[in-house]
């Protein structure tokens, strides 16, 4: 006994997202230099159900455009409900007017309008049509992972750092502190060698001291070594 794979009729048709930004209604009758101008707005709804209304709009004109932010309305429907929208008008002394009505699937509004249908007690023959700014949500864009995520912050560092001059290799800088110790090594060892003759040059000059008390040109001799002696042992500690 094997089961059937195929779609089940009864499947619902799926959901979509709408966005309604605007309208347009033309052929409206024009309004005199006496008359004060027309307050119109639309009453829009799908399948029947509760809908949204634009907001009110004053023309003497023959047309009427909505295309503010404010008049943006997003819903989900499938694409085969009926979209009903009615052009209402505002009187100062009369209750509201509904002026006519137009009803399409939501399908056939993404790409064309419709003339109202007239409801209200006007007998004047203008054709009156609307069309609608009418369009499908974009889906959310996944999230991107290469390079074009990263932060503007932290391109902007990258670009900087990409200017800067190379960092000196590993292999020089080791080099260089080799070298530094060599130097400080071959000093330390000159200074070994010169030890033993500051320390008897010292002594010696110690006994001529002694002894310049008794013979003035010992006593010159002194100084010199002595001098001498102090003079290389600066050299040697510095």
């Amino acid at each position: 006994m094997s089961l059937s794979t195929e779609p089940s009729m009864d499947q619902e048709p799926a959901r979509l997202k709408y966005v309604f930004s605007g309208a347009t209604v033309q052929g409206l009758p024009s309004r005199g230099l006496l008359k004060s101008e027309g307050k119109y707005y639309l009453k829009i709804s799908v399948d029947r159900e509760d809908g949204w209304s634009t907001r009110e709009l004053r023309t003497k004109e023959s047309a009427l455009v909505w295309d503010a932010t404010v008049d943006r309305h997003e819903f989900e429907q499938v694409a085969t409900s009926m979209l009903q929208v009615t052009l209402c008008k505002h009187h100062s002394r009369r209750p509201m007017e509904e002026i006519g009505t137009a009803q399409l699937p939501i399908s056939t509004w993404l790409t064309t309008g419709a003339p109202l249908v007239r409801t209200g007690t006007s007998k004047d023959g203008h054709v009156v049509y609307v069309t609608l700014n009418l369009s499908t949500a974009e889906k959310d864009a996944p999230r991107s992972t290469n390079d074009t995520a990263i932060p503007q912050p932290v391109q902007q560092v990258e670009a900087a750092a990409s200017g800067l001059p190379p960092l000196p290799a590993i292999d020089t800088v080791t080099r260089a502190r080799d070298a530094k110790d060599q130097a400080l090594e071959d000093a330390m060892n000159r200074a070994s060698e010169w030890e033993p003759l500051l320390t008897g040059l010292d002594a010696f000059a110690r006994v001529t001291e002694s002894m310049a008390e008794v013979n003035p040109f010992s006593k010159m001799a002194s100084k010199v070594l002595s001098a001498a002696s102090k003079v290389l042992s600066r050299e040697d500690g510095g």
